[in-house]
C-alpha cells in the first residue's frame, strides 16, 4: 500500500520521514509515510486504501501539541493541504469557512486585515484550525467553542458529514464529536466582536501577540502548554511552587518563563520529555495532592 501511495503522490509522499522535522517539538521518530492530501477526494482515498489494508492513519496537523515518541509512528502520517488550507469570507463579513488544515495565525491575520477583533485572541497560538477545534484551544478567556457555528468531517470510513456546533460536546481543551472518531475537513465560523477596550483588530492582535511574547516561551522548540489547568488554579502555578522550574531530564528543560512548558534544548528526546513529565506529576502530587492531566497529545 506505501509504495501505491508514493507512486501516486509523488513528492506529496515521504517514507520514514523524521517527525522531529514536523513537530514544534523538533522531537520524534520516523513516520512509516508521511503523506499531504490536498482534496477530501484524495483524503477518501487514502482512508479507502488504509482500512482495506488495515493501516492506522494519524492526523498531525502543524505538529504542536504533540509529542511523537522517539520510536516514531506506524502507518500512515496526514496532513491536510490544497482545499483544505482555504479560507471564504461570506457576505455579511464575519462569517468565514475556514479549512481544517489552515494555520491559526494565518486566519488571525486574515480577519485582522478585514478589520474582524473576534479571533485576535488566538494571536500566537500554534497549530492549525481542526486541530484547535478538536481540542477547544483557548486563550484569553476565549475558546474555539464560542465561534464555532457548523463543523465538515469525515469520518473513517469515508463519509463527509456537516452537522452544527450545538452537536459537538465541548469541554476544556476537549471536543467530542457526534459521529465518533473523524477528521476534521472544514468548520464556519461566526466572528462577533469581542471586548476590545476601544482598540481596532490590529492593535488588539499586537496587544495579544506581545503579552504571549512576554509571559510564554514561543521563540524556542516546545509542543505548547503540558497539562491542563485543574480547577480553581493553574498548572503552571502548581509546578512552579513545586520549585520546578529549570528542572532537566537530559535536553528536556521546565522553561523559567512558564512552568507549564518543557522546552527543548537542542538535543531532547521524547523519553527524556516522558520522563520529565512524570516526575512533574509526581512532585505536584505529593505538594498539593493534585493529579495533574496531560494537555499534550502523545503519539
Amino acid at each position: 500500500m506505501i509504495e501505491e501511495l508514493i507512486e501516486q503522490f509523488g513528492r506529496r509522499a515521504k517514507p520514514d520521514e523524521p517527525m522531529s522535522r514536523h513537530t514544534t517539538f523538533r522531537i520524534g521518530g520516523p513516520a512509516d509515510l508521511l503523506l499531504d492530501v490536498e482534496t477530501r477526494d484524495e483524503l477518501r482515498t487514502v482512508l479507502d486504501d488504509a482500512r482495506e489494508h488495515e493501516r492506522v492513519v494519524t492526523v498531525i496537523g502543524r505538529g504542536a501539541n504533540v509529542l511523537v515518541r522517539d520510536g516514531g509512528i506506524r502507518g500512515i502520517v496526514l496532513r491536510l493541504t490544497g482545499d483544505f488550507r482555504e479560507i471564504a469570507f461570506a457576505a455579511d463579513g464575519r462569517t468565514v469557512e475556514v479549512g481544517a488544515g489552515t494555520s491559526l495565525g494565518r486566519l488571525v491575520a486574515e480577519t485582522v486585515k478585514s478589520g474582524l477583533d473576534g479571533f485576535a485572541w488566538a494571536a500566537g497560538i500554534p497549530g492549525t484550525v481542526g486541530g484547535a477545534v478538536l481540542m477547544n484551544a483557548g486563550s484569553w478567556g476565549h475558546a474555539m467553542s464560542e465561534f464555532v457555528q457548523t463543523l465538515n468531517v469525515m469520518t473513517r470510513d469515508g463519509n463527509e458529514v456537516t452537522f452544527g456546533a450545538e452537536e459537538v460536546v465541548f469541554g476544556y481543551r476537549s471536543a467530542r464529536l457526534p459521529v465518533g472518531e473523524a477528521i476534521v475537513c472544514g468548520v464556519t465560523l461566526r466572528l462577533e466582536s469581542i471586548e476590545t477596550g476601544g482598540k481596532d483588530a490590529p492593535a488588539l492582535k499586537a496587544e495579544y501577540l506581545a503579552q504571549k511574547l512576554r509571559t510564554q516561551p514561543l521563540k524556542v522548540a516546545s509542543a505548547g502548554c503540558v497539562f491542563k489547568n485543574p480547577p480553581g488554579t493553574s498548572a503552571g502555578e502548581l509546578i512552579d511552587r513545586a520549585g520546578l522550574k529549570g528542572t532537566r531530564v537530559g535536553g528536556a528543560v521546565v522553561a523559567d518563563m512558564h512552568a507549564n512548558y518543557i522546552v527543548n534544548d537542542g538535543n531532547a528526546t521524547a523519553a527524556d520529555v516522558l520522563e520529565l513529565i512524570d516526575r512533574i506529576r509526581d512532585r505536584v502530587k505529593q505538594a498539593f495532592d493534585v493529579e495533574l492531566t496531560l494537555e499534550l497529545r502523545i503519539l
